[in-house]
């Protein structure tokens, strides 16, 4: 199983407003969804599944522009951002 941590921020550090993710694999199943918590200004979640393909959706919520996330690989390695 492969591991990556979704690093979550945002800029005016009141949480992601309506922003939310959601981590599917390949033939389109939700594996996990979530924000960034109201009064929050950076976060974390772990994102597991099997080697194949995943994708990461982020909506738009109230504030997209204070919105932003990067993947990290188990050993730092930053893959997505």
């Amino acid at each position: 199983q492969v591991s990556y941590t979704l690093m979550m921020a945002d800029e005016a550090g009141d949480g992601w407003e309506g922003s939310r993710w959601t981590w599917s694999d390949e033939g389109g199943v939700v594996l996990e969804s979530g924000t960034l918590t109201v009064g929050h200004s950076t976060g974390t979640a772990v994102l597991c599944g099997d080697f194949g393909s995943y994708r990461l959706s982020v909506s738009s919520g109230l504030y997209p522009e204070e919105v932003s996330w990067r993947i990290v690989h188990e050993q730092n390695e930053v893959k997505y951002y």
